[in-house]
């Protein structure tokens, strides 16, 4: 793939970057991990789904919808813990526009030119927001769990389509009908107490996510 490939689809705007990593920052707690609820505040609607999504082509599409629903310019892709290390963003995220194709958008992930082979980090944690900011996602890799936070219904029922394309459902609902593998024990029972350990795993991951908790 040559450069200008690359450029198509990539966010070059200095400031809408700074604010999309600024929003970032105030809407993770570095700090946090699952089972713990990893969003400041501010956020207090959650939906879950399949980690696995954000690192699959068709989450191109989804961020294009993000950005013509939302009216923002640019998606930016982190790994979390690479940032909190100090890694400067152009070397942990993934700052993406309205122009980016599915294909590419994997090829970028895979790359070790913009994306520093995100795609094979497959233990990170990875945050994901907009320059706008009505949404955000927590990707932890290793439990093959995400969430998309939201401020109040209302702004989690404006941008129902990407929660349908994602299969995202709020928590209680995922632990009746799992959207991904990382909520089913199917993987983990032939470990000796593996099994009572994920149970108290998510137990606690219901206890912060719970909306009647």
């Amino acid at each position: 793939m040559n450069e200008e490939q690359y450029v198509i689809g990539l966010c070059r705007d200095d400031e809408v970057i700074r604010r999309a990593v600024a929003n970032m920052v105030h809407a993770i707690e570095s700090s946090r991990r699952f089972p713990a609820n990893v969003f400041s505040s501010d956020w207090k609607e959650f939906v879950f789904f399949d980690s696995d999504l954000v690192f699959k082509q068709e989450f191109a599409s989804d961020v294009r919808t993000l950005l013509e629903m939302e009216g923002s310019v640019c998606v930016c892709l982190a790994n979390l813990f690479k940032m909190a290390q100090g890694v400067d963003s152009d070397q942990c995220c993934v700052f993406l526009d309205n122009k980016i194709e599915n294909k590419q958008y994997l090829s970028l992930l895979a790359g070790a030119d913009h994306a520093l082979g995100l795609f094979y980090d497959v233990d990170a944690f990875f945050g994901c927001t907009s320059d706008v900011g009505l949404w955000t996602i927590y990707c932890d890799r290793g439990s093959d769990i995400a969430v998309m936070a939201f401020r109040d219904h209302e702004q989690l029922a404006k941008f129902e389509p990407v929660i349908n394309s994602l299969g995202a459902v709020p928590i209680e609902e995922a632990l009746v009908r799992p959207p991904g593998y990382g909520f089913s024990p199917a993987h983990i029972t032939y470990i000796p107490g593996a099994r009572r350990k994920w149970l108290e795993w998510i137990t606690e991951l219901k206890k912060a996510y719970d909306r009647n908790s």
